[in-house]
């Protein structure tokens, strides 16, 4: 009986450490394919890094050539002001009193608000009909001007 318990620890010790090595490689597949991809992610991370870091730089090199630019076109429109006052100071004999930009953006201003009082005052003064239930209000022109024929010898 003593041959057969020691038989049998010896195939339930077998069985044990066959069982043992199957989930040992078992693990050590999945251990491998989490390290391949943990490797995998870290070279993607890697990658994104490197074009975020390649966008920032354009992102730079555009505002940076902006400002360029813009610093030109300032210099330019001072070139091409300075150009045109002196051009008026000259070529118009002392009638312009002030080229300054203060008052150049007052005379503008006052233009402005000119063209706006008088398109305000002219739109009051149209007459409107009486409206009746039938029709909306409808501007009435003043004075409707009849159209004559024209020849071709200029006459009317």
């Amino acid at each position: 009986m003593e041959g057969q318990i020691t038989l049998w620890m010896w195939i339930a010790a077998a069985a044990f450490f066959i069982t043992g090595v199957l989930i040992g490689m078992a693990y050590g597949r999945s251990d491998r394919i989490a390290t391949q991809r943990v490797q995998q992610l870290e070279a993607q991370l890697h990658q994104q890094r490197e074009e975020l870091a390649k966008y920032r730089e354009q992102v730079v090199h555009h505002f940076m050539q902006t400002a360029d630019l813009l610093h030109s076109l300032t210099a330019n429109y001072r070139a091409i002001y300075e150009h045109l006052a002196d051009g008026a100071q000259t070529l118009c004999a002392g009638q312009i009193h002030s080229l300054t930009p203060g008052a150049l953006r007052e005379r503008l201003l006052s233009n402005h608000h000119e063209d706006q009082a008088s398109a305000l005052a002219s739109s009051h003064s149209v007459p409107h009909r009486a409206a009746d239930a039938s029709s909306p209000q409808e501007p009435v022109f003043a004075q409707a001007v009849p159209m004559q024929p024209h020849d071709e010898k200029g006459d009317t």
